[in-house]
Protein backbone atom coordinates (compact mmCIF):
# COMPACT_ATOMS: atom_id res chain seq x y z
CA UNK A 1 0.00 0.00 0.00
CA UNK A 2 1.02 3.79 -0.39
CA UNK A 3 2.34 5.37 2.34
CA UNK A 4 0.63 8.57 1.25
CA UNK A 5 -3.20 6.96 0.19
CA UNK A 6 -5.68 9.10 2.53
CA UNK A 7 -8.41 7.40 4.13
CA UNK A 8 -11.95 9.53 5.25
CA UNK A 9 -13.80 8.33 7.75
CA UNK A 10 -16.72 9.45 9.68
CA UNK A 11 -16.57 9.10 13.19
CA UNK A 12 -18.35 10.52 16.49
CA UNK A 13 -15.19 11.59 17.89
CA UNK A 14 -14.50 14.81 18.94
CA UNK A 15 -10.84 15.38 18.49
CA UNK A 16 -11.39 14.66 14.95
CA UNK A 17 -10.95 18.26 12.69
CA UNK A 18 -14.04 18.87 10.73
CA UNK A 19 -17.54 18.86 12.54
CA UNK A 20 -20.43 18.22 10.00
CA UNK A 21 -23.31 21.10 10.94
CA UNK A 22 -25.64 20.44 13.65
CA UNK A 23 -24.25 16.93 13.87
CA UNK A 24 -22.65 15.03 16.83
CA UNK A 25 -20.47 13.70 13.63
CA UNK A 26 -17.27 14.56 12.34
CA UNK A 27 -15.27 14.14 9.40
CA UNK A 28 -11.33 13.96 8.85
CA UNK A 29 -8.55 12.69 6.33
CA UNK A 30 -6.04 10.23 7.68
CA UNK A 31 -2.97 9.03 5.48
CA UNK A 32 -2.60 5.16 5.89
CA UNK A 33 -0.35 4.80 9.34
CA UNK A 34 -2.97 6.86 10.84
CA UNK A 35 -5.73 4.42 9.69
CA UNK A 36 -4.02 1.29 10.41
CA UNK A 37 -3.39 2.76 14.14
CA UNK A 38 -7.26 3.50 14.59
CA UNK A 39 -7.79 0.03 13.14
CA UNK A 40 -5.34 -1.23 15.45
CA UNK A 41 -6.85 0.29 18.24
CA UNK A 42 -10.52 -1.38 17.57
CA UNK A 43 -13.89 0.22 17.39
CA UNK A 44 -13.88 0.61 13.72
CA UNK A 45 -16.77 -1.52 11.86
CA UNK A 46 -17.86 -1.80 7.98
CA UNK A 47 -21.73 -0.91 7.49
CA UNK A 48 -22.00 -3.35 4.59
CA UNK A 49 -25.62 -3.74 2.59
CA UNK A 50 -26.65 -7.55 1.52
CA UNK A 51 -29.19 -5.49 -0.55
CA UNK A 52 -26.87 -4.00 -3.02
CA UNK A 53 -24.31 -6.86 -2.60
CA UNK A 54 -24.46 -10.80 -2.59
CA UNK A 55 -21.34 -10.81 -1.09
CA UNK A 56 -22.22 -9.47 1.82
CA UNK A 57 -23.67 -12.52 3.75
CA UNK A 58 -20.68 -14.84 2.71
CA UNK A 59 -17.81 -12.23 3.94
CA UNK A 60 -20.21 -11.81 7.00
CA UNK A 61 -20.27 -15.70 7.69
CA UNK A 62 -16.51 -16.29 6.73
CA UNK A 63 -15.68 -13.77 8.93
CA UNK A 64 -17.40 -14.77 11.79
CA UNK A 65 -16.39 -18.48 11.57
CA UNK A 66 -19.67 -19.20 10.38
CA UNK A 67 -22.45 -17.08 11.99
CA UNK A 68 -22.77 -14.38 10.44
CA UNK A 69 -26.10 -13.72 11.98
CA UNK A 70 -24.09 -12.26 14.85
CA UNK A 71 -23.43 -9.38 12.38
CA UNK A 72 -26.65 -8.62 10.82
CA UNK A 73 -28.54 -5.50 11.70
CA UNK A 74 -31.80 -7.39 11.61
CA UNK A 75 -31.96 -9.45 14.57
CA UNK A 76 -34.63 -12.66 15.72
CA UNK A 77 -37.26 -13.49 13.52
CA UNK A 78 -36.88 -10.79 10.94
CA UNK A 79 -33.59 -11.33 10.76
CA UNK A 80 -33.80 -14.94 10.12
CA UNK A 81 -36.63 -13.88 7.30
CA UNK A 82 -34.63 -11.02 5.75
CA UNK A 83 -30.97 -11.79 6.50
CA UNK A 84 -30.26 -11.77 2.52
CA UNK A 85 -31.17 -8.16 2.64
CA UNK A 86 -30.25 -6.88 5.87
CA UNK A 87 -27.28 -4.34 6.16
CA UNK A 88 -24.18 -6.08 8.40
CA UNK A 89 -22.19 -4.52 10.81
CA UNK A 90 -18.84 -5.99 10.64
CA UNK A 91 -16.00 -5.27 13.24
CA UNK A 92 -12.56 -3.73 11.04
CA UNK A 93 -9.71 -5.68 12.17
CA UNK A 94 -6.08 -5.67 10.96
CA UNK A 95 -6.64 -9.54 9.94
CA UNK A 96 -9.67 -8.43 7.83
Amino acid sequence: MAGNMEISHVSTSQSDTTDFVDSPLTYSNENEAQWLERIARGGCFIIADAAINDDVVYHADRLSNGNGALYRFYWQETGRIHGSISPYVIPLTLAN
